[in-house]
């Protein structure tokens, strides 16, 4: 397995005037020579991905409208209810906060096993999600996998990622902080 690290080389991407940032002025850096798509779905703004002989490494940028009365709930918004959150998509763990481009960032786990198309698939993903004017930001980096592939295996080729994760959270700027 080819290990993503720190100071491999890297592209930049403004996502400034996409609709689907929804008025936020975003850029982040991803591996460069991955595949670089538009969301299919309505909130995922962009996906990054490079197909491995065994897995699939993705990296993705989802925006939220959050409605405006959810937004004074978020106040008091805890890692409990982030574990929430994140329990809709799979089973999270390794939940944690930190401040990122100033704002407090909800970081976990999530592995998620499921039926697409007659494939069965095992994903884990590191997520990052932030409240920033209005909305939720989320950053996913990850792999999927066929589900004959063990829950092991999965995790091993999730640790060899977790460096790039990591590389993709940090190159997060909010522009319009600037």
């Amino acid at each position: 397995m080819q290990q993503l690290a720190y100071g491999q080389s890297y592209s930049r991407i403004d996502l400034t005037g996409n609709p689907k940032a929804k008025g936020l002025s975003i850029a982040v850096k991803y591996p460069a020579g991955w595949e670089v798509m538009d969301g299919e779905r309505p909130n995922i703004v962009k996906k990054f991905s490079h197909i491995y002989p065994d897995y699939m490494a993705l990296m993705m940028v989802q925006v939220n409208n959050i409605p405006s009365e959810e937004l004074s709930k978020l106040k008091n918004f805890t890692l409990k209810d982030w574990q929430g959150v994140l329990s809709d998509v799979g089973t999270a763990t390794n939940l944690s906060t930190l401040t990122l481009e100033g704002q407090k960032v909800y970081v976990g786990d999530v592995t998620t096993k499921m039926d697409r198309m007659s494939a069965s698939i095992i994903q884990k993903q590191r997520v990052a999600g932030f409240f920033y004017k209005g909305k939720w930001v989320w950053l996913w980096c990850g792999v999927g996998a066929n589900a004959s592939m063990s829950l092991e295996q999965v995790e091993s080729r999730f640790q060899v990622t977790t460096p790039a994760c990591y590389q993709f959270f940090n190159s997060l700027v909010l522009l319009d902080r600037y």
